[in-house]
């Protein structure tokens, strides 16, 4: 399941979520605070207010969509406003991943006029996308997560094949690039546009960042670093605090910041250009010189 909420009118939303018959079902909501106000009037059931799709799509100008997209369960999905459109994927390699319509139109508002996504629609009525709206990925072995850079326009994907592929979201022939050295089916992944980094993270919790740009691994931190034990049941990045939340039976926090020296923790030893460097393994010293200077220093 996944919210999105339009960022320039907060009371737009979509909700949406799959289905173990890899369909993807989508509510557009207009006025969010309306549809939200007359939800939680509907019948309580275990303390919760519950309505049915067919009941909560005629509520506040509701409209819902199922669209017949994968052939097999829905993994992850997702709204992207850059690409107007969603992004779902699945284990099955010929619907891998496929970025499509909402409504089967760009124009929603006509789409929503005059297309058949009606009020109190059948929950079990899928329908299929135009191939016009949607463009479809076929993944070797099927994709398990992704994530999708506005920044570079490129979507990642990756599956239990143990490869990170690098995708054009508008070319589906061939990935522009394949990031290799998982030994894991990938878990989870993330592209981090303020740092210029891709997160991923592998099944046996092996966490890589690899450079956006030029695509080389940069990191690795392996489960003897991290000491993280039992399955992992789900995973989120904070970009603010540059770490990985991650849920096996206790919840852990991976810190992924760099340490990097400044200008004042770095000690001068010579005035001029060091042209030699030796290690001394039996005095554990590092052996500097220059053209005017010899330097000692222990290293504890």
């Amino acid at each position: 399941m996944s919210f999105w909420h339009n960022p320039r009118n907060t009371e737009e939303s979509i909700l949406m979520y799959g289905d173990n018959q890899g369909c993807v079902n989508v509510l557009v909501i207009p006025n969010t605070t309306l549809a939200f106000r007359k939800w939680k009037q509907e019948a309580k059931v275990d303390g919760v207010p519950t309505a049915n799709i067919e009941k909560v799509s005629g509520l506040a100008d509701v409209r819902y969509a199922r669209w017949e997209v994968h052939k097999d369960w829905v993994v992850e999905l997702k709204y992207e406003d850059h690409l107007r459109s969603i992004i779902s994927c699945s284990n099955d390699p010929s619907t891998g991943v496929v970025i499509g319509n909402v409504v089967g139109s760009t124009n929603v508002e006509s789409a929503l006029r005059d297309s058949n996504i009606k009020r109190g629609v059948q929950a079990n009525s899928a329908r299929k996308r135009l191939s016009a709206d949607q463009t479809v990925f076929y993944v070797y072995k099927g994709v398990k997560t992704f994530d999708y850079s506005e920044q570079y326009n490129v979507l990642a994907t990756g599956g239990m094949d143990r490869l990170v592929r690098i995708w054009n979201p508008y070319v589906n022939t061939k990935p522009t690039a394949i990031l290799r050295g998982h030994n894991g089916p990938i878990f989870y992944l993330f592209i981090c546009d303020k740092e210029q980094r891709i997160y991923s993270i592998s099944t046996d919790k092996t966490v890589k960042v690899w450079d956006a740009q030029d695509h080389s691994q940069l990191c690795t931190v392996g489960m003897k670093t991290h000491m993280i034990q039992g399955e992992m049941t789900a995973l989120i990045y904070n970009e603010f605090t540059k770490a990985i939340a991650i849920t096996t039976d206790t919840l852990s926090v991976l810190s992924l910041k760099e340490n990097r020296y400044s200008q004042s923790e770095a000690t001068q030893t010579h005035r001029d250009a060091i042209h030699a460097i030796k290690y001394n393994p039996h005095f554990k010293q590092i052996v500097t010189a220059c053209n005017s200077s010899v330097s000692f220093r222990t290293v504890c």
